[in-house]
């Protein structure tokens, strides 16, 4: 999805398979640290009382694992369907 909004906008995104392993966990990880983070605050810690610290912490953790997860899922995928590198396309 990313790639189809960066191109609407005048850029040349390459797809997450072909992003360094880096760059791939960086970007989904992000994505669901803020999303999960901000709804958890909203719906289940801010009435909880857990203290900010405390989310930031849990935040950062689950950001760090879901784009570890999910940057080793896009390798994989880039080893089964055997795709070439990117400098070669």
């Amino acid at each position: 999805m990313h790639v189809r909004i960066g191109r609407k906008m005048g850029f040349k995104p390459r797809p997450i398979c072909y992003e360094p392993f880096a760059k791939a966990a960086v970007l989904p990880g992000v994505f669901f640290a803020v999303t999960w983070g901000l709804s958890m605050h909203v719906f289940v810690w801010r009435e909880a009382g857990r203290p900010i610290a405390v989310q930031g912490f849990s935040v950062a953790l689950a950001g760090l694992f879901f784009g570890i997860v999910m940057a080793a899922w896009n390798g994989r995928i880039h080893r089964m369907k055997n795709l070439s590198s990117w400098d070669d396309l």
